[in-house]
């Protein structure tokens, strides 16, 4: 059966118009992936018969389960750390500090020590980043659903039969390549201060000399701070809604340890702008030409605390290439970053959620990934899928996606596709119709209600082939509640493990299987 047949048997929700009123055939980025090569049927019994609870655990998913909680493992290259080719691209192309490129696990008593400590609201915790509050209640909840799961399925003597959840720290030092920066004026007529607001107010404090940040991000706000002086630039106040600068954006290509450089502009458009913008721009890329990749600019007029205007017209490039390049994950895929993107501000340890997701597909399985950005997790997992069906809803993700897409082999390359579409109506429309393994990755709040409702519905045609859910969570409440309503639907939880993203807060990235 194809693709095109399996979904031409789809209900009315997957035909005609969405919810938003565009139509499937508009939305459609990507031409539907065939199956006519991969003798879907034949993959599909197969896929159907396997024992699903041994799946995974003799992959990289079994070999961290081992390690003790808050403990490294066998190796830095198992989790992500940064590779020694980046390292040496990063020091001959730009003679940047290369501290940041020693091996990123951390050593026992590592602490932040960072003058900006106390001060600054980014940090909350200076040593034992592994032992906060949030990660001492992941771990006390996920072996407690670990422990209930053994208990129903071998009794009470089986209770304490399961593997533990493990924790997996990351040094604290330079893992920010990603950084976004409040603006406040220096004086009334000119120069700008970068830093974070403080706990509970629009105060901005500096920290020039932030240890979690990217050598190349303290670099470029101490040169836009300076340029700021020179061409006479302000920064925003809250009060007023005055001033030119309200926030800024740098993102590092990890291989070069060059900034993409946005800037929050209190205009409405480059014209407002004319010509103070301009001249800072130029003045950037003349005062340090191999620091900036690229500075694009962002206008945002008004109140709220949103950084970014989510109008598409918002958006202009001043100079550079419009993508950064970031090899991401096992596949050694390029993908392709500009400011209106999603980016992990870890990119080093996210490749560790990215090898684990890789582990625990079953080759030769269906794939039907929602909030997929711009495809890390789905396109990694490609060579090993019958398929892959991708998803998103931001508008700017398709253009990138595709520039990933076009550099998988040929026979790879024709089983994956993406929707520009919510992770509801994906649901709705039948994306994960005939998949074994649904990838998510959702914001903060969690799974959408659409997508929870198909879930918990044994009979809904959409999720009724699914085995495995991959969870990956950014938000431990919301990921609390779905669990709850994952395992009362009849979803068993296989396997989880945690991820300190972020040394230094109180946060917690958390990977999870359902099975069922």
């Amino acid at each position: 059966m194809t693709m095109n047949t399996t979904r031409a048997k789809r209900g009315a929700a997957g035909r005609g118009r969405s919810k938003t009123g565009v139509s499937k055939k508009a939305r459609r980025i990507l031409e539907p992936a065939s199956r006519e090569e991969t003798a879907y049927e034949e993959k599909k019994e197969k896929v159907s018969s396997m024992n699903w609870g041994n799946l995974g655990k003799s992959g990289g998913g079994g070999k961290r389960g081992k390690a003790g909680r808050g403990q490294a493992g066998p190796s830095s290259s198992s989790y992500g750390g940064p590779a020694g080719g980046a390292a040496a691209a990063s020091e001959d192309a730009a003679g940047l500090d290369a501290a940041w490129k020693e091996a990123a696990l951390p050593r026992a008593g590592d602490e932040l020590k960072c003058r900006h400590f106390k001060a600054c609201a980014g940090c909350v915790f200076d040593r034992r980043f592994d032992e906060t509050p949030i990660m001492v209640d992941s771990s006390s909840f996920m072996d407690s659903l670990h422990s209930t799961g053994a208990r129903a399925r071998g009794g009470a003597k089986a209770a304490s039969d399961f593997e533990p959840h493990v924790i997996h720290p990351w040094k604290p030092h330079g893992w920010r390549t990603l950084a976004k920066l409040a603006a406040r004026p220096v004086s009334k007529w000119r120069g700008v201060e970068l830093g974070l607001y403080s706990a509970g107010s629009h105060n901005v404090i500096g920290i020039p000399d932030c240890r979690v940040h990217h050598p190349s991000v303290n670099l470029a706000v101490k040169t836009l701070q300076e340029s700021t002086k020179k061409i006479g630039v302000t920064g925003f106040r809250q009060e007023n809604l005055d001033g030119d600068l309200r926030y800024v954006q740098m993102a590092v290509e990890r291989t070069s340890g060059q900034v993409q450089l946005t800037l929050v502009w209190n205009e409405e458009n480059y014209r407002d702008a004319t010509p103070k913008l301009q001249l800072l721009a130029k003045d950037l890329r003349s005062s340090r030409p191999e620091l900036f990749h690229s500075i694009w600019v962002n206008f945002r007029v008004g109140v709220g605390n949103a950084i970014f205007s989510r109008d598409p017209h918002s958006w202009h490039r001043c100079s550079g290439p419009e993508y950064l390049k970031e090899v991401v994950g096992p596949s050694k895929i390029p993908f392709f970053f500009s400011p209106p993107l999603f980016r992990q501000g870890n990119l080093d340890h996210f490749e560790s959620i990215v090898q684990a997701v890789v582990d625990w597909v079953p080759e030769g399985s269906g794939v039907c990934e929602l909030y997929a950005g711009v495809g890390v997790l789905g396109l990694n997992v490609a060579a090993k899928a019958a398929f892959v069906r991708c998803s998103d809803v931001n508008s700017f993700n398709p253009r990138s996606f595709e520039r990933s897409r076009k550099t998988l082999p040929p026979n790879v390359r024709k089983r994956v596709s993406f929707e520009a579409m919510s992770a509801d109506e994906a649901m709705e429309d039948g994306e994960s119709e005939g998949c074994e393994v649904l990838i998510v990755d959702p914001p903060r709040k969690g799974l959408d209600k659409g997508v929870m409702d198909a879930l918990m519905d044994p009979d809904d045609p959409n999720t009724e082939a699914l085995r495995r859910v991959i969870y990956v969570s950014c938000g431990f409440d919301a990921l609390k509640r779905d669990a709850m309503n994952l395992i009362g639907a009849g979803w068993v939880l296989r396997h989880s493990e945690g991820f300190v993203l972020f040394p230094g807060s109180d946060h917690i990235e958390t990977f999870a299987i359902f099975d069922r």
